[in-house]
């Protein structure tokens, strides 16, 4: 929401111009990026990806109160979720998939540490789990490195975003 109005100050528009557009094409991108997902990177097909990601979808809109995936914070948990599905696909299936570049796996990482930290931190355990997998069970070094990179870039952009927050409540709070 702080990027809306942030672009919407650079344009020099009114906030509200981008309401429409928020919450009408964030869902749609939550839909198209999961189902291309299931269909390209988990190999389903065009009908079972597109069924599964409405159905996802529509929890996803009508559970938006629930406590545990918001934390009062977070009140679409969707709109970040896109971003949890590119990297949860280039986690766990970039050696089978060749054409996951890895730019994009850290693109995600990045910016899924930014939108939403409760789904990075989610993230990150499976990332971390998927590096133990390919280093110690299936004794793929290079793979390991790679995820490793992703792994490493998406913890700097925590500590990135931690950073701003600190800096942000000590000058709006007087107990930090």
């Amino acid at each position: 929401a702080s990027l809306i109005g942030i672009l919407a100050k650079w344009l020099r528009v009114d906030v509200l111009l981008f309401f429409p557009i928020w919450h009408v094409g964030m869902p749609f991108l939550l839909w198209l990026t999961l189902f291309l997902c299931l269909r390209h990177y988990w190999s389903f097909d065009a009908y079972r990806s597109g069924v599964f990601a409405l159905i996802f979808l529509l929890a996803t809109l009508l559970l938006r109160t629930i406590g545990f995936l918001n934390i009062h914070r977070y009140c679409r948990p969707g709109d970040a979720m896109w971003l949890f599905f590119i990297w949860l696909s280039y986690a766990l299936n970039s050696k089978d998939q060749k054409g996951i570049p890895l730019y994009l796996g850290v693109f995600a990482a990045i910016t899924t540490v930014w939108f939403n930290p409760l789904f990075a931190a989610a993230a990150m355990a499976v990332q971390f789990v998927e590096i133990i997998w390919h280093r110690w069970v299936e004794k793929d070094r290079k793979q390991a490195k790679i995820l490793s990179l992703v792994l490493a870039a998406a913890f700097l952009s925590a500590i990135g975003y931690a950073g701003y927050i600190f800096a942000n409540m000590s000058e709006s709070s007087r107990w930090f």
